[in-house]
């Protein structure tokens, strides 16, 4: 088992460790897609782009799982977490204070960044 963050989807807990160079070289487009969203403020959250990256960090400890699956397990609660966990140590969560609406979350620079809603 690779190491990485401990998820708890539909019951069962899954280790999602972040995607390696090779896979990041491989998912160039699908994170430039993130990357674009991000820079349109109001663009709407590429989710089938943020699948595909959970999904290639997942099959690193669970070959078997197909991208149906992992979808059915994934909702708006568990989705950046999820995603950050993939991205590996640079990405960020939003702040401890944060009481916004659903933020969205972008890259710059490699590196995710949350965006605050407006109340």
């Amino acid at each position: 088992m690779i190491p990485g963050k401990k998820f708890n989807l539909g019951g069962k807990i899954y280790e999602i460790p972040p995607i390696t160079y090779p896979q990041v070289c491989r998912l160039r487009e699908t994170i430039d897609k993130i990357i674009e969203a991000g820079r349109e403020p109001c663009a709407s959250p590429p989710f089938g782009a943020y699948l595909t990256i959970i999904h290639a960090a997942l099959l690193r400890n669970y070959p078997e799982i197909t991208r149906e699956e992992l979808g059915n397990l994934i909702d708006l609660g568990n989705l950046l977490p999820l995603l950050s966990a993939a991205l590996g140590p640079h990405a960020k969560g939003p702040p401890a204070n944060f009481k916004g609406r659903y933020p969205g979350l972008h890259l710059v620079r490699s590196k995710p960044t949350f965006r605050k809603g407006k109340d």
